[in-house]
């Protein structure tokens, strides 16, 4: 049986259909790290303490990025090889979560959804504890029930989001997307889903442009997307 949230995303599709969607999306899928919630200034301080005590030169945010997509090599590359990822992981969330920042139309675009009956469901290749703290921090659990946060997906393996889909009886093309690497892109293409690359931040990394894949440079751009359904057919 579908969960109770597809029946929701039905009623919303019949709007979207009047209003002259030619696929409506049922379900968002987001990444979590750098794609809802900035890490990067708490993962900045946290490395610049460890280089600091190491009498290293400052690390900067385009630091960060271009290593956002792997705690091993944030503590590896920035601080020294036999430092502890999920040390540094837990370091970080915790500055984070003293101030939880989150990219700009986050919650905006997320209600927009709710409202309009579609899904939303975090894939993450954090551990549990670490996407359900951020989640919780961010006051965005209304739109992530344990149900829909599928931690250590293990992208860019599409496994994790194509039992997502079998699990919500939704079809690839009623779905998209969203992530800030190339790991997310290859995980929704994998599974048949419409990927969307999340460019947000101002130091963001230069990406590749693809016929399939649909970048955006702010996340409200999402309810675009969504609001000109045949952009995912």
């Amino acid at each position: 049986m579908r969960h109770d949230a597809v029946k929701i995303a039905t009623r919303g599709s019949d709007r979207m259909r009047r209003a002259g969607g030619a696929e409506p999306i049922e379900l968002l899928t987001t990444d979590i790290n750098f794609t809802i919630a900035d890490m990067g200034p708490a993962a900045l301080d946290v490395v610049n303490r460890h280089r600091e005590h190491l009498g290293l030169p400052p690390a900067t945010l385009a630091d960060i990025l271009a290593r956002a997509g792997s705690s091993r090599r944030l503590a590896g590359d920035l601080i020294r090889p036999t430092t502890d990822p999920e040390g540094v992981m837990r370091e970080v969330l915790a500055v984070w979560t003293g101030a939880p920042l989150l990219y700009e139309g986050v919650t905006e675009t997320l209600g927009y959804l709710r409202t309009n009956g579609v899904v939303t469901a975090a894939i993450s290749n954090s551990p549990l504890w670490f996407a359900e703290t951020v989640i919780s921090a961010a006051g965005l659990s209304a739109y992530f029930p344990p149900t829909l946060i599928v931690s250590g997906a293990g992208k860019p393996s599409p496994t994790a989001l194509r039992c997502l889909l079998q699990r919500l009886e939704i079809a690839p093309h009623r779905a998209c997307h969203v992530g800030d690497d190339d790991a997310d892109v290859a995980c929704a293409l994998g599974a048949g889903v419409r990927p969307v690359r999340a460019c947000l931040d101002s130091h963001a990394r230069i990406v590749a442009s693809a016929p399939d894949v649909i970048t955006i440079s702010q996340f409200k751009e999402l309810q675009d997307l969504v609001r000109g359904a045949h952009a995912f057919v």
